[in-house]
């Protein structure tokens, strides 16, 4: 899986990891259960998902740890199947995720 052509540059010029982070977590916050529970996937990485989304420390209190964290999680996991879902910017969250790891290395 992978980036389409122009997605990583849909996201905003300066936009720092914190911020990245932020529209991840708000995008599942209010999005992933509902959607996650349409798209037939095993029980027990819906589980493990939902897990992971609980356990999601707020925007203002993240670390930078868990912010690399999510991230990868995102590209690569717990988190991957919203992989090319988009925000109401009309942003891959994946796109955010690489981003934003791209920022904190």
């Amino acid at each position: 899986m992978g980036l389409n052509r122009g997605d990583l540059e849909r996201v905003p010029e300066g936009m720092g990891a914190e911020e990245c982070y932020a529209r991840i977590y708000n995008w599942h916050k209010r999005y992933g259960k509902s959607k996650v529970a349409k798209i037939g996937l095993p029980e027990s990485y819906v589980e493990k998902y939902l897990l992971y989304l609980d356990e999601m420390p707020a925007p203002d209190i993240v670390s930078i740890e868990e912010m690399q964290k999510t991230f990868r999680e995102t590209i690569i996991n717990r988190l991957e199947w919203s992989y090319h879902k988009e925000d109401q910017y009309g942003i891959k969250i994946a796109a955010y995720a690489h981003h934003g790891k791209k920022l904190l290395g």
